[in-house]
């Protein structure tokens, strides 16, 4: 369960940080068309 508890915590540092950039660059519609 180790493995699957660091995926998580990465998994969520990469939210945080793409929330991050979407609030500072104000690039809600540039990261939606990069994820889509």
């Amino acid at each position: 369960m180790g493995s699957f508890r660091r995926v998580a915590l990465g998994w969520l540092a990469v939210v945080v940080v793409m929330l991050l950039v979407v609030q500072s660059e104000g690039a809600v519609y540039g990261v939606g068309n990069m994820m889509y």
